[in-house]
């Protein structure tokens, strides 16, 4: 039926968004947080298609920070898609969306997940672990809230990776307002932490990575 018409599963209100759905759209789940998609199993096409691109050889292990958890898509993908199971201590700002994870998509999944409920500029800077993979996909709505848009902010995350980690961040490009804002960022704050940066460019989003030799070409 779900590939008929969408089918709600679950609607609630979430901590930090007045309404939250899983719903099941042509056999994947989805989670709607307000007007936004949080996840979408593997046809969350932006970091689908950064994982295409990425050259996971060159991955010096499996430590994994995930700041944005959502419904779980992310690990999903990795494991269910690419085959790999790395081991992840993921970060989600709403208690109730962690919770959704867990019951709908996480439990599926053999890769060990630590699951923390807290905000992820607070957790980063008293973080004390250095990372393999780091995977950025903080949003509240359709905007990444301002704190997260800060050299300082990135700063700190370059402080949990070590020489040979790589970090991929989700930045909007939807409209064209959304795309300037995206380049500016690249261009003025995210080269200065990491200035042998890259990018993806994925239909309404840009996928950036701390280091472009991690992106392969087709």
């Amino acid at each position: 039926m779900s590939f008929i018409k969408d089918q709600t599963l679950e609607a609630t209100e979430g901590e930090h968004a007045e309404y939250l759905a899983v719903i099941l759209r042509q056999g994947k789940l989805l989670l709607q947080a307000n007007s936004a998609i949080y996840s979408w199993e593997d046809n969350y096409y932006n970091f689908r298609t950064a994982f295409d691109r990425l050259d996971w050889e060159k991955l010096n292990g499996d430590e994994t920070l995930l700041l944005g958890l959502g419904l779980g898509s992310v690990p999903q993908m990795i494991e269910e898609l690419f085959g790999y199971r790395l081991n992840y201590t993921a970060l989600e700002y709403d208690a109730v969306i962690a919770e959704l994870a867990e019951e709908y998509l996480l439990h599926r999944l053999r890769s060990p997940i630590e699951t923390i409920v807290a905000d992820a500029e607070v957790f980063v800077a008293q973080d004390s672990r250095t990372y393999d993979f780091i995977l950025v996909d903080l949003f509240v709505d359709d905007e990444v809230p301002k704190q997260f848009d800060s050299v300082e902010f990135l700063e700190a995350l370059h402080d949990r990776m070590d020489g040979g980690s790589c970090l991929i961040t989700n930045r909007l490009s939807y409209t064209t307002s959304d795309r300037a804002s995206s380049e500016i960022y690249y261009e003025e704050v995210f080269k200065k932490v990491f200035p042998e940066a890259g990018f993806i460019d994925v239909e309404s989003n840009l996928m950036l990575f701390s280091d472009k030799r991690f992106i392969q070409d087709f």
